[in-house]
């Protein structure tokens, strides 16, 4: 998968900032690791959970469920 781009700033603006992978972390809802990445411009941290319409979801596996219905 390719690096996403910054939602925090406008790297229009600085060029030179690039979004590096930046570690993983555990999600408890599903047991996956996440790709964690941080933008060299702002120094924010995002994931690719970030960009998932399920974002800040605690139980994600109802979802399937929920749509069903």
């Amino acid at each position: 998968m390719n690096s996403p781009a910054c939602p925090n700033c406008d790297l229009t603006v600085n060029p030179a900032a690039k979004v590096r992978r930046h570690g993983f972390y555990f999600r408890t809802s599903d047991e996956a690791l996440v790709q964690r990445f941080r933008c060299s411009g702002c120094l924010k941290t995002q994931s690719y959970a970030t960009f998932d319409y399920r974002v800040r979801q605690k139980k994600r596996t109802k979802n399937n469920r929920v749509v069903e219905l």
